[in-house]
């Protein structure tokens, strides 16, 4: 007897949340992306100040530290993003294979069901 496809969704939601698909996540709501990226660049987590070197942005000299040390310091930052999640799923003949439990097509819409239930807990976009 199959169980209720509303009740076995409920039910990969919450599984869902044991799932860290990606890296941790920013504290602040505010940013635009919520997880940290690894490239560098001149987002809003300030990452560290460092000497000036030749060919840095102007901008980004920090004038505190530069005054306290009378040498050039730059800021450097830590740009945010998202990590759009896209879901795709084999619907051909060769998925109408079936085991002693499921079909693999239902197999693969759970497993879909279950990543993009952690994508959303996470706040990443997920699209199908």
């Amino acid at each position: 007897m199959r169980c209720d496809p509303l009740n076995e969704l409920i039910a990969l939601q919450t599984a869902a949340r044991k799932l860290n698909l990606n890296k941790p996540k920013i504290k602040s709501k505010q940013l635009l992306g919520h997880h940290l990226s690894n490239q560098r660049g001149s987002g809003v987590t300030l990452a560290a100040v460092r000497e000036y070197l030749p060919g840095d942005e102007i901008r980004h000299i920090d004038w505190r530290v530069t005054a306290k040390t009378t040498k050039p310091h730059t800021k450097v930052f830590i740009e945010e993003q998202q990590f759009p999640v896209i879901l795709i799923t084999d619907n051909s003949p060769s998925m109408q294979f079936a085991t002693k439990n499921a079909f693999k097509a239902e197999l693969a819409q759970r497993a879909s069901a279950l990543l993009a239930w952690a994508a959303s807990h996470q706040d990443d976009p997920v699209a199908n």
